[in-house]
């Protein structure tokens, strides 16, 4: 979960440096670590995103 969290972090900080997909990046950690699928939807809920 740091992993994620310090990518988020990223995003909030440095939006214009880099350019990250936050979505798809949840989506990725949680398949990848977690073997869970999230929706998009999902995905932006947990990041708080609307």
């Amino acid at each position: 979960m740091r992993f994620l969290g310090i990518r988020w972090l990223i995003d909030l900080n440095y939006k214009d440096v880099f350019n990250l997909d936050l979505v798809k990046e949840t989506k990725h950690f949680y398949k990848l670590f977690l073997d869970i699928n999230l929706s998009d939807d999902k995905a932006r809920e947990i990041l708080g995103i609307k």
